[in-house]
């Protein structure tokens, strides 16, 4: 087994700039897009995808499915345009050995991708990076998720409560972006790792890059848990609105 260490905390609401800025070397960039954006907005990202992005879009049934695949990829492809200074329509994409998206040229440019509900998020870095966004739904049936991949004092937390569902998605989205971050799925050890707050060390089942581990959860507009898995750097997240990149 490999040892890592793990700080999870939650710091205050993001405060979601509207104004790009000059990019330090250790960046840890945030953006958010909404599904119902202006359709002027929507069609100049879509023009952004390639051939087979656009078949793929097209085969999603529901209209929204089919915008937050086009947004996950035009605006994706429009950050790292942005971000690297090049054409957003020769970005090429790969995936690593976990199946993870990852740029073809450029090893050192990170990103990460989720979308729920009426928000499609973004991460960015330098290091690997995992984000995940779950809305707060009150109406979901989490005993069955919590029975199988929730540590015992994890559950206990959930339990004792006094808000049991924002508490759950909270945690739900620590555990997803650690995963995204390594590049993982669902594994048969999740229940294995707690992510409460505070610092704490946990066993993976094979060795990963780095040891040291921040994973942050944010609540979002009183209606999401959004958390960010990163390497335990010098990195401060910030926080950027979809439009940030017009009034730049």
């Amino acid at each position: 087994m490999f040892q890592v260490n793990i700080f999870c905390d939650e710091p205050g609401a993001p405060e979601w700039n509207e104004h790009t800025a000059a990019l330090p070397a250790n960046f840890l960039h945030v953006w958010r897009a909404p599904v119902h954006m202006p359709r002027q907005d929507l069609d100049s990202i879509m023009a952004l995808m390639n051939e087979e992005e656009v078949e793929k879009a097209e085969k999603f049934y529901l209209r929204e499915d089919k915008i937050r695949y086009a947004i996950g990829r035009g605006f994706l492809r429009r950050l790292i345009g942005h971000y690297l200074n090049i054409d957003p329509k020769i970005v090429l994409f790969r995936r690593n050995k976990h199946n993870k998206p990852i740029l073809e040229a450029y090893n050192n440019f990170h990103f990460n991708i989720s979308h729920a509900g009426d928000w499609v998020v973004f991460a960015l870095s330098k290091a690997t990076i995992g984000i995940d966004i779950e809305p707060i739904n009150a109406t979901f049936d989490y005993q069955e998720v919590v029975t199988q991949f929730f540590d015992p004092s994890e559950i206990d937390f959930i339990t004792k409560s006094a808000y049991p569902y924002p508490s759950f998605f909270k945690i739900w989205t620590r555990k997803e972006a650690f995963l995204k971050a390594l590049g993982w799925g669902l594994t048969d050890h999740l229940h294995q790792y707690c992510f409460l707050d505070r610092s704490r060390s946990i066993s993976l089942p094979e060795p990963i890059e780095h040891r040291g581990w921040q994973i942050k959860s944010f609540l979002m507009e009183e209606k999401y848990y959004l958390s960010l898995a990163y390497p335990k750097t010098e990195m401060l997240p910030r926080f950027f609105d979809w439009n940030a990149l017009g009034s730049s």
